[in-house]
Protein backbone atom coordinates (compact mmCIF):
# COMPACT_ATOMS: atom_id res chain seq x y z
CA UNK A 1 0.00 0.00 0.00
CA UNK A 2 1.05 3.18 -0.60
CA UNK A 3 1.67 6.04 2.09
CA UNK A 4 1.09 9.07 -0.09
CA UNK A 5 -1.88 11.22 0.98
CA UNK A 6 -5.60 10.57 0.41
CA UNK A 7 -7.14 11.18 -2.94
CA UNK A 8 -9.49 14.23 -2.61
CA UNK A 9 -12.15 15.79 -4.53
CA UNK A 10 -14.15 19.26 -3.39
CA UNK A 11 -17.64 18.61 -4.47
CA UNK A 12 -20.47 20.97 -4.89
CA UNK A 13 -22.85 19.76 -7.13
CA UNK A 14 -22.51 15.89 -7.39
CA UNK A 15 -19.20 13.70 -6.55
CA UNK A 16 -15.91 13.45 -8.63
CA UNK A 17 -14.36 11.23 -7.70
CA UNK A 18 -10.64 10.21 -8.55
CA UNK A 19 -10.53 6.48 -9.68
CA UNK A 20 -8.80 4.70 -7.37
CA UNK A 21 -5.68 1.83 -8.36
CA UNK A 22 -6.20 -0.16 -5.83
CA UNK A 23 -8.68 -3.42 -6.51
CA UNK A 24 -11.44 -4.02 -4.44
CA UNK A 25 -11.06 -6.23 -1.63
CA UNK A 26 -13.15 -9.02 -0.77
CA UNK A 27 -13.55 -8.70 2.47
CA UNK A 28 -14.94 -6.03 4.67
CA UNK A 29 -12.54 -2.96 5.58
CA UNK A 30 -10.42 -2.38 9.12
CA UNK A 31 -8.50 0.09 9.63
CA UNK A 32 -4.34 -0.17 10.85
CA UNK A 33 -2.53 3.23 11.54
CA UNK A 34 0.90 4.29 12.18
CA UNK A 35 2.16 7.51 14.23
CA UNK A 36 1.58 9.19 11.01
CA UNK A 37 -0.81 7.56 8.65
CA UNK A 38 -4.61 5.99 8.85
CA UNK A 39 -4.71 2.81 6.09
CA UNK A 40 -7.95 0.39 5.77
CA UNK A 41 -7.23 -2.73 5.33
CA UNK A 42 -8.77 -6.34 4.02
CA UNK A 43 -10.48 -8.62 6.63
CA UNK A 44 -12.41 -11.48 5.75
CA UNK A 45 -14.18 -11.24 9.10
CA UNK A 46 -17.25 -9.42 7.66
CA UNK A 47 -18.07 -8.56 4.01
CA UNK A 48 -18.22 -5.77 1.77
CA UNK A 49 -20.71 -4.36 0.01
CA UNK A 50 -19.93 -4.52 -3.65
CA UNK A 51 -20.42 -1.15 -4.92
CA UNK A 52 -18.27 0.33 -2.07
CA UNK A 53 -15.19 -1.17 -2.88
CA UNK A 54 -12.84 1.55 -0.46
CA UNK A 55 -13.67 3.71 2.61
CA UNK A 56 -14.43 6.97 1.58
CA UNK A 57 -15.08 9.78 4.11
CA UNK A 58 -16.94 13.12 2.96
CA UNK A 59 -15.15 15.45 5.48
CA UNK A 60 -17.48 18.71 5.70
CA UNK A 61 -16.29 22.22 6.34
CA UNK A 62 -16.14 25.70 5.69
CA UNK A 63 -12.58 26.05 6.34
CA UNK A 64 -10.25 24.60 3.50
CA UNK A 65 -7.22 23.71 6.56
CA UNK A 66 -9.90 21.43 8.07
CA UNK A 67 -9.76 19.35 4.99
CA UNK A 68 -6.07 19.42 4.13
CA UNK A 69 -5.55 18.17 8.00
CA UNK A 70 -7.76 15.09 7.61
CA UNK A 71 -6.24 14.74 3.87
CA UNK A 72 -2.81 14.65 5.49
CA UNK A 73 -3.43 12.02 7.76
CA UNK A 74 -5.40 9.76 5.58
CA UNK A 75 -2.93 7.00 3.59
CA UNK A 76 -3.72 7.09 -0.12
CA UNK A 77 -6.19 4.08 0.10
CA UNK A 78 -8.71 5.85 1.34
CA UNK A 79 -10.97 8.21 -0.61
CA UNK A 80 -12.02 11.51 0.72
CA UNK A 81 -14.66 13.80 -0.87
CA UNK A 82 -14.57 17.62 0.07
CA UNK A 83 -17.57 19.71 0.56
CA UNK A 84 -17.56 23.23 2.46
CA UNK A 85 -21.48 23.44 3.27
CA UNK A 86 -24.71 21.83 4.45
CA UNK A 87 -25.94 21.93 1.11
CA UNK A 88 -22.98 20.62 -0.79
CA UNK A 89 -22.97 17.47 1.80
CA UNK A 90 -26.30 16.89 0.96
CA UNK A 91 -26.10 16.39 -2.37
CA UNK A 92 -23.10 14.20 -2.31
CA UNK A 93 -25.05 11.94 0.30
CA UNK A 94 -27.63 11.98 -2.10
CA UNK A 95 -24.96 10.59 -4.98
CA UNK A 96 -22.77 8.60 -3.40
CA UNK A 97 -22.44 6.34 -0.66
CA UNK A 98 -19.84 7.34 2.28
CA UNK A 99 -18.85 5.32 5.78
CA UNK A 100 -18.05 8.11 7.44
CA UNK A 101 -19.11 11.93 7.43
CA UNK A 102 -16.44 14.48 9.39
CA UNK A 103 -18.41 17.41 9.99
CA UNK A 104 -16.53 20.35 11.52
CA UNK A 105 -19.11 22.10 14.38
CA UNK A 106 -16.94 25.41 14.34
CA UNK A 107 -17.61 26.51 10.74
CA UNK A 108 -20.63 25.53 9.69
CA UNK A 109 -22.75 26.03 12.61
CA UNK A 110 -25.66 23.57 12.50
CA UNK A 111 -24.78 21.28 9.80
CA UNK A 112 -23.88 18.45 11.63
CA UNK A 113 -27.48 18.58 13.96
CA UNK A 114 -28.80 18.39 10.34
CA UNK A 115 -26.55 15.46 8.93
CA UNK A 116 -27.50 13.55 12.77
CA UNK A 117 -31.19 14.26 11.94
CA UNK A 118 -31.00 13.17 8.03
CA UNK A 119 -28.44 10.49 8.09
CA UNK A 120 -30.90 7.87 9.82
CA UNK A 121 -33.02 7.89 6.68
CA UNK A 122 -30.36 7.01 4.65
CA UNK A 123 -30.30 2.98 3.71
CA UNK A 124 -26.69 3.27 4.13
CA UNK A 125 -26.15 5.90 6.99
CA UNK A 126 -22.65 7.09 7.34
CA UNK A 127 -20.79 7.08 11.03
CA UNK A 128 -20.76 10.99 11.24
CA UNK A 129 -18.13 12.50 13.04
CA UNK A 130 -18.10 15.93 14.78
CA UNK A 131 -15.45 17.86 14.72
CA UNK A 132 -14.36 20.81 17.00
CA UNK A 133 -12.01 23.27 18.07
CA UNK A 134 -13.46 23.03 21.82
CA UNK A 135 -14.49 19.82 21.80
CA UNK A 136 -16.43 19.17 25.14
CA UNK A 137 -18.45 16.77 27.61
CA UNK A 138 -21.21 18.74 26.55
CA UNK A 139 -20.98 18.54 22.67
CA UNK A 140 -19.45 14.99 22.85
CA UNK A 141 -23.19 14.17 25.18
CA UNK A 142 -25.06 16.54 22.40
CA UNK A 143 -23.83 14.71 19.36
CA UNK A 144 -24.03 11.59 20.47
CA UNK A 145 -27.66 12.17 21.66
CA UNK A 146 -28.83 13.07 18.22
CA UNK A 147 -27.04 10.02 16.35
CA UNK A 148 -23.41 11.22 15.89
CA UNK A 149 -20.68 8.37 16.02
CA UNK A 150 -17.82 10.15 17.89
CA UNK A 151 -16.57 14.01 18.53
CA UNK A 152 -12.93 14.42 17.80
CA UNK A 153 -10.54 17.50 19.14
CA UNK A 154 -8.83 19.46 16.13
CA UNK A 155 -5.76 19.34 15.56
CA UNK A 156 -5.98 15.83 15.26
CA UNK A 157 -4.11 13.43 16.90
CA UNK A 158 -3.32 10.92 14.43
CA UNK A 159 -3.19 8.22 16.87
CA UNK A 160 -6.97 9.37 17.95
CA UNK A 161 -7.87 9.82 14.35
CA UNK A 162 -6.90 6.07 13.76
CA UNK A 163 -9.13 4.65 16.77
CA UNK A 164 -11.80 6.89 16.03
CA UNK A 165 -12.33 6.39 11.90
CA UNK A 166 -11.11 2.35 12.70
CA UNK A 167 -14.34 1.74 15.10
CA UNK A 168 -16.81 3.90 12.71
CA UNK A 169 -15.70 1.72 10.12
CA UNK A 170 -16.08 -1.31 11.45
CA UNK A 171 -19.33 -0.56 12.86
CA UNK A 172 -20.70 1.28 9.34
CA UNK A 173 -19.36 -2.28 7.69
CA UNK A 174 -21.95 -3.71 9.83
CA UNK A 175 -24.84 -1.80 9.09
CA UNK A 176 -24.57 -1.89 5.73
CA UNK A 177 -24.07 -5.39 5.43
CA UNK A 178 -27.13 -5.91 7.54
CA UNK A 179 -28.60 -3.42 5.40
CA UNK A 180 -27.68 -5.46 2.38
CA UNK A 181 -29.07 -8.43 3.27
CA UNK A 182 -32.34 -7.35 4.73
CA UNK A 183 -31.76 -7.88 8.22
Amino acid sequence: MSNGPARVSSVSTGVDRRPSSLPPPPGASVLRFSADRVQPTISGRTRCISDAPEPAILSVSGNSADHEALERLLDSSWTMDEVFSLAGAREALRTQRYAIVVCDSDSIGDAWRSLAGEGSSLPYASSLIVTSRLADASLWAEALNLGAWDVLAKPFDSQELGRVLSVALLHWNGTAAAAASGD
